[in-house]
């Protein structure tokens, strides 16, 4: 991998960091998972960019997972700090597990966990989906249902509140109509 591609990568990691600081200081979340355009589905670009997410000495401590594609496979790479997982309860392997149960629906996909020296510590974790091109399965569309799958991981285990609901839901119950002098 070239320097250059590796500091676009670190870079857009650092963007993503200040992207989760934002809902984070909103919502409180401690949990993300987005999609990295650099990588464009190369894991070792992807570790770059989670590199750059991590230069972050905010967002170090949270859990995230980054997810590239290209037009044969997606890559996603995760980190969740022991720390976070004593507290709330979800490690890297389990939140990997079921973005990778998700490949089920689709076809012509092949999940598999990537070992290696370099992410070795139980923090981290690191899959590769391959798809079979006959099986007309798109990786941009399956990178999107990993998003989907993670948010709906996040929620079922409590760490993505629902939006509060407001007075200004109710709206549906009054008439403005009649509240206007309006008759139809």
């Amino acid at each position: 991998m070239n320097a250059n591609r590796s500091a676009a990568a670190k870079k857009e990691g650092a963007k993503k960091a200040q992207a989760f600081s934002s809902l984070h200081k909103l919502g409180g979340l401690l949990y993300f998972c987005a999609s990295a355009d650099t990588a464009e589905g190369d894991i070792d670009v992807l570790v770059d960019t989670l590199a750059g997410v991590n230069a972050d000495k905010k967002a170090v401590a949270w859990g995230k997972f980054l997810i590239s594609c290209n037009d044969r496979s997606v890559c996603a790479v995760g980190h969740v700090p022991k720390e976070l997982v004593s507290e709330k309860g979800l490690d890297a392997k389990e939140w990997a597990g079921r973005l990778m149960d998700t490949t089920t629906s689709f076809a012509g996909c092949c999940a598999r966990m990537v070992n290696d020296t370099l992410m070795g510590d139980e923090e981290f974790v690191k899959f590769i989906i391959d798809v079979d091109p006959a099986a007309e399965t798109f990786p941009f569309k399956l990178c999107d249902a990993l998003v989907t799958c993670s948010t709906a991981v996040l929620k079922e285990k409590g760490l993505v509140a629902a939006p509060p609901s407001c007075p200004e839901d109710d709206d549906d119950e009054i008439d403005y109509s009649d509240a206007a002098g309006i008759t139809w």
